[in-house]
């Protein structure tokens, strides 16, 4: 119930952005660029719904005899399902038809709620990862980076590489859920192990399209941008310049990161292709 009445009442102030300025003064005041602090309803609301989500899904599975021992992980993979649907369902749609003018300071109603929803995500992702799992520096890492740009970009920063960073981005991972939930359970990959080979090339070939060969052009118009912004400090009134800058160098480490993913996904793949012989004495 919190999920989606979040996620209407968001779409709601949506469709209230584009009305007409003297006829709704009021309403576009409290919604639009004008107050940035209006995210935090939906945010906090949205974060909610997935912390109960999860606990819902936990207790449930533990009366289900053949996953009561992983009740909890297999909460954590199933709960990141819903935010990452509402990431691509918004994401996909404005990356392919929007061109903005000012990809780092414009606004845009539907980039502003692609923020809201991976802010809320990127909080329980956070929390969850740590209560459920065992801590991956370099996972845990990416959270927060990611938390953080979600947040600059729900205070109204980055709106034009929004859908792209937080809505085509993270498609990819839909398909790595489904992989964590065949290795928590191996005798899924026993029953149904061509289905797994599927998922799992279909994931590197995903991955390497959207998280490497399309980051290529993104991370260069977006660290251009951060160079111009900063050789026209003068231009631009406090904190502007120092987020972008900060911004800039999120963009940096996440870009590492998914390099250093992408090596794993094109060794594994090697290996499949080209499996070493075993030499025997």
């Amino acid at each position: 119930h919190l999920l989606l009445n979040s996620i209407a009442q968001r779409k709601l102030d949506m469709t209230f952005t584009e009305l007409d300025p003297q006829l709704h003064a009021p309403i576009a005041a409290i919604i639009t660029e004008d107050n940035p602090s209006m995210s935090w309803p939906f945010i906090l609301n949205f974060f909610a719904g997935l912390c109960c989500l999860t606990a819902c899904m936990e207790h449930i599975a533990t009366y289900i005899p053949a996953v009561r021992s992983k009740s909890g992980l297999l909460a954590y993979e199933l709960g990141a399902i819903p935010p990452l649907l509402c990431l691509c369902y918004f994401g996909f749609p404005e990356y392919l038809n929007t061109v903005y003018e000012d990809r780092i300071f414009g606004y845009n109603a539907a980039a502003q709620h692609i923020a809201e929803i991976m802010a809320a995500y990127q909080c329980w992702n956070t929390a969850a990862s740590m209560l459920y799992t065992k801590v991956d520096p370099a996972a845990l890492a990416h959270h927060i980076v990611s938390g953080f740009t979600a947040f600059a970009a729900a205070n109204h920063y980055v709106h034009g590489y929004t859908a792209y960073c937080f809505g085509v981005f993270e498609s990819s991972s839909l398909w790595l859920i489904a992989i964590n939930i065949f290795k928590l359970f191996p005798e899924l990959q026993t029953r149904f192990g061509s289905v797994y080979s599927a998922i799992r090339n279909v994931f590197a070939v995903h991955f390497l399209v959207i998280r490497i060969v399309l980051l290529a052009p993104f991370s260069y118009h977006f660290l251009y941008d951060v160079v111009v912004i900063a050789s026209q400090a003068h231009l631009h009134p406090w904190p502007r310049v120092p987020m972008a800058v900060l911004l800039g160098v999120c963009c940096l480490f996440l870009t590492l990161l998914q390099l250093v993913w992408a090596r794993v996904i094109i060794r594994g793949v090697l290996k499949v292709v080209w499996p070493r012989k075993e030499h025997q004495d």
